[in-house]
């Protein structure tokens, strides 16, 4: 068995076939003509002359000074090499492979089937739903789309028009991310709107991908999930396998859900001297470990135990965060990863 409670299939890895080289994207079409709202969440842009960016390019470059790709002959093929960067961080290796045709579909669906260009000589309203940094004299934000309740994506046609396509295809994404971040709203997971701005930009820039979850052939793993119950537990998922670090035997622990938010970059612990079994058979003693993030640094301290009940034992779950304060106690699915994963 491979469970994955939530995984979040953005896109999925395209394994064969060469990007498309056309030059001419098939979403090129006559754009529609309608008023922009703004009760939704928006794609933010910098203008800085005649030239416009999305919010997620910008920032990689001169916030996180990162160098981008460069860039592809054609909007269809940035978008292909997006997903491709997405996947290859954010998924377990074992993602459903799929064509190069079935990421675009995907994305017309998700994005350019619901793209309605406003009506020229208007502007969108401004949202206000990200943290903005400080812009150079000369350049201004702007509001390029917005993803409204209705499930259209207004989109400002002047600078739509002034991006480069590997600005378009971040845009794309980040609005499509923005579709997901309300799907989990659905769900009992939370999404953090400018890590996804962050990750955006890392998949378009030169940075090497770093995977959030190691390859687990071989080795020894478990798969454990917990919490989304009817007493509203925060939901974790997590992967855990026997590593080394720094010469010290223990056990590494991936997380794709940490207390109810899903994961988009690196989120990990290590605790020196485990292994697995324990975990496999939920009769592990309470245990405390620190929990890291690659954009985020050292974000919480859990602690992991069972815990007994007027009805039985809790095998598996987080019952102290590091504000000292307890979540619902929520029983645990464990399951040992097959060898060939």
């Amino acid at each position: 068995m491979r469970p994955t409670l939530f995984l979040l299939a953005l896109l999925l890895l395209s394994c064969g076939g060469s990007p498309k080289n056309s030059g001419e994207s098939q979403f090129q079409r006559t754009p529609l003509k309608s008023e922009g709202t703004s009760n939704g969440g928006g794609g933010k842009g910098v203008k800085c002359g005649s030239s416009v960016t999305t919010l997620d390019l910008w920032e990689a470059v001169h916030i996180s000074r990162l160098k981008l790709k460069p860039e592809q002959s054609s909007l269809d093929q940035e978008i292909i090499d997006g997903a491709l960067a997405y996947v290859k961080q954010t998924q377990p290796y074992w993602t459903t492979p799929v064509t190069d045709q079935q990421i675009l579909d995907r994305v017309k669906a998700a994005f350019f089937d619901r793209q309605v260009f406003i009506a020229e000589g208007r502007r969108l309203a401004f949202t206000q739903d990200a943290t903005l940094p400080s812009l150079p004299i000369g350049c201004e934000f702007v509001q390029i789309a917005i993803y409204v309740d209705d499930g259209k994506i207004y989109t400002d046609r002047e600078y739509w028009n002034q991006m480069s396509d590997q600005a378009k295809a971040s845009l794309v994404y980040h609005e499509i991310a923005y579709l997901r971040s309300r799907e989990f709203q659905k769900t009992p997971l939370k999404f953090n709107s400018d890590e996804a701005r962050g990750v955006i930009g890392r998949i378009y820039s030169t940075l090497p991908i770093e995977p959030n979850f190691p390859d687990f052939r071989g080795k020894n793993a478990v798969w454990c999930g917990a919490g989304g119950g009817s007493n509203g537990a925060a939901v974790f998922e997590t992967y855990l396998v026997e590593e080394s670090r720094g010469g010290v035997a223990g056990v590494a622990i991936y997380f794709f859900a940490l207390n109810g938010e899903y994961m988009l970059t690196k989120t990990e612990g290590f605790l020196a001297g485990d292994t697995v079994q324990p975990y496999a058979d939920r009769t592990f003693p309470g245990r405390s470990i620190k929990i890291s993030n690659v954009t985020r640094g050292t974000i919480q301290t859990f602690e992991i135990a069972m815990m007994r009940t007027q009805d039985g034992v809790f095998p598996y779950m987080w019952i102290r965060g590091q504000d000292g304060t307890a979540p619902q106690p929520s029983y645990a699915v464990c399951d040992r990863l097959r060898a060939e994963n």
